[in-house]
């Protein structure tokens, strides 16, 4: 049988003459609130009634409890859902959906700023955009989140793949949000290669020697 955490239920197990010998299992399920009230874990009981039975052996019996935990999921943090992400030179943008796991009793305000690696000294622009750079999460968007796009830069230079880090900064009057940076790791494709660009259509020359310029 299954009983369901969190609240009052009732299950009865049966043993037979022909079953007597077989475990039977009961299933405990939790329940997700989805609250951010009471956001902690649950600690309850499974309790047995004595049983009952005609067979005096079997009558009366007193079972043990079972103590159980529901594990809480709702956390006060952001939720990315990309942490690495490819882009290629003037290619189409990748998007990362940002969230929260509780609902914000303050906005939550995010910067995006992108930087050659997660140190942040070296902010750079010559390999990707981020659009928008500055999100507001609230109690109206915190569970659907904000998409922001990443999008990859053309160069114009053979220069090989280039590695990039977009750091996600929080700020929030709600002490719970003001976490830790957050990071996505990038890699712009590099989608230059070294050939001749034919500048020219083609044409057609006499044969009293005129000449025809090609450039």
């Amino acid at each position: 049988g299954v009983v369901e955490g969190g609240e009052e239920n009732k299950l009865t197990v049966t043993f037979t003459p022909e079953n007597w010998n077989v475990p039977q299992t009961i299933t405990v399920k939790g329940i997700d609130d989805d609250e951010a009230v009471n956001s902690e874990d649950h600690v309850y009981q499974i309790v047995f009634e004595h049983t009952q039975s005609e067979d005096a052996n079997y009558n009366d019996l007193a079972v043990d409890p079972i103590k159980v935990t529901n594990i809480d999921n709702d956390i006060a943090d952001a939720f990315l859902d990309k942490s690495e992400i490819e882009t290629t030179e003037n290619g189409a943008p990748v998007d990362v959906r940002v969230r929260l796991g509780l609902e914000p009793s303050d906005p939550v305000d995010i910067s995006i700023k992108l930087f050659e690696a997660e140190d942040g000294k070296v902010e750079t622009k010559e390999v990707a955009l981020v659009s928008p750079n500055k999100i507001t999460l609230d109690k109206n968007n915190y569970k659907d989140g904000v998409v922001i796009s990443i999008q990859g830069q053309q160069d114009n230079i053979i220069d090989g793949d280039q590695k990039f880090v977009a750091r996600l900064r929080f700020h929030s009057d709600d002490d719970r949000y003001m976490l830790n940076d957050k990071f996505i790791k990038g890699v712009n494709k590099d989608m230059d290669e070294a050939g001749l660009v034919k500048s020219y259509t083609d044409t057609t020359v006499s044969e009293d020697m005129t000449s025809v310029e090609i450039g």
